[in-house]
């Protein structure tokens, strides 16, 4: 069974990543909803109840880092879906500000599917298959 439930959040498909930020858990995947609501692959969790990120974005999430005190999603998404129904091209990356409750670029749009990511200070570092960044080739 690839479900999981914690305390009352029932995810509907695979979660590949979670991270913590404040009183909240972050969680990315392959899942469409959680306890019972449309999330789009990503989620926030606060207290005992799931929480939109916007409507989430529209492809599997393979990962989550902090910064800045936003999340960080990268994956095998093109697209993200603010909350007032507006598409931001993304590529495989993006970034949900917290505060604001928006998705933001972060950097260049990338083309192709990352499938891991780290932070190291003020340093992202990502690791998978993208054939560019912006308007330049991928090494």
């Amino acid at each position: 069974d690839t479900r999981m439930s914690v305390s009352g959040l029932d995810v509907s498909r695979v979660v590949r990543a979670m991270i913590t930020l404040g009183q909240a858990v972050y969680a990315g995947g392959a899942f469409a909803a959680a306890s019972g609501k449309t999330v789009n692959y990503v989620m926030g969790w606060e207290g005992n109840e799931a929480r939109r990120l916007g409507f989430g974005v529209d492809g599997s999430v393979h990962a989550l880092v902090d910064w800045e005190d936003s999340v960080v999603a990268v994956g095998a998404m093109t697209r993200a879906y603010q909350a007032d129904g507006e598409v931001l091209l993304t590529g495989c990356v993006t970034m949900w500000d917290i505060a604001a409750g928006l998705w933001r670029p972060l950097g260049s749009p990338l083309e192709g599917v990352i499938n891991a990511a780290v932070r190291n200070a003020s340093t992202l570092y990502i690791g998978g298959k993208f054939t560019s960044v912006g308007e330049s080739s991928a090494a």
